[in-house]
């Protein structure tokens, strides 16, 4: 015969379990004691589920940490850190399909990844208060975001430095792809400190091929430097980019060729855009 017994609300936090058979004649045998977390992280996995779950212990890791699968998901880092390998396809948190409501905050350190935080078609989001910091030897994204609309950046300490030869390492990325009409993103009060050790830096970057408005860019500290061409912003268009507002930024840039705070080089269409 088969047996199975559910468990329903089970609090927060980490449950051990075991399971037990015994046959007709009355032997028995068991499993090991397996654990399983209830909205509490204590390791890396996928999110699969609506809620909020907030880690409990630093986490170190060979691969890619955190996987969000579902919308209306609060990751809390709870002050703590996720620390990679450095693998040339490990990101600290991604996600999988199109999501909307994910917030990512209080992570004590993002560190060691290719991209600290890869989001694809993810709108309406939040990522917020966190530390990420990088110095291996690869082409590095702090924060990258293909196709998001209407999310905020805000209030995070990126230290984001890249060691290899011809790599130029990245603080904010945000790509808007053709055919896509998105905007809305907000970047406040984040302090940028990029570096590239053999080619470029750039603090925050947003290369439009579609139709990307009203973002806005507020309130950053960039400090910028690299042994090539260094860029605080830098705005490539080619498409069309219209009403979007960089103001109340603070600038240190230094490179060897190229140093400069905010760069718009436009092939497309641009109106109403305002720097102040």
């Amino acid at each position: 015969n088969q047996y199975e017994h559910n468990f329903t609300s089970l609090s927060d936090g980490k449950h051990t379990f075991t399971g037990y058979a015994v046959d007709k004649a009355g032997n028995k045998n068991q499993t090991e004691t397996r654990e399983v977390a209830i909205n509490q992280l204590f390791w890396c996995g996928e999110i699969n589920q609506s809620g909020t779950y907030t880690l409990q212990n630093d986490i170190s890791t060979t691969g890619t940490c955190f996987t969000v699968n579902a919308d209306d998901v609060i990751l809390d880092g709870n002050g703590y850190s996720i620390t990679g390998d450095a693998g040339a396809s490990d990101y600290g948190i991604t996600n999988t399909g199109s999501l909307v409501n994910i917030t990512i905050k209080n992570f004590g350190n993002i560190n060691n990844f290719i991209r600290g935080i890869d989001l694809t078609n993810v709108n309406d989001s939040l990522i917020y208060n966190n530390t990420m910091s990088s110095t291996i030897a690869w082409i590095t994204y702090a924060v990258y975001i293909t196709d998001g609309d209407s999310n905020r950046i805000e209030n995070n300490t990126i230290e984001w430095n890249t060691t290899g030869s011809d790599k130029s390492s990245y603080g904010v990325y945000l790509k808007i792809n053709s055919g896509k009409t998105l905007g809305g993103n907000n970047i406040t009060g984040n302090n940028l400190t990029i570096d590239s050790t053999n080619l470029n830096a750039f603090g925050i970057y947003l290369p439009n091929f579609g139709t990307s408005n009203s973002n806005t860019i507020h309130s950053n500290t960039f400090d910028i430097d690299a042994s090539a061409s260094a860029w605080g912003i830098y705005l490539p268009n080619s498409g069309t980019s219209n009403s979007n507002t960089i103001h109340s930024n603070t600038f240190d840039i230094d490179a060897s060729a190229s140093a400069l705070g905010i760069y718009l080089p436009n092939f497309g269409t641009s109106n109403s855009n305002t720097i102040h």
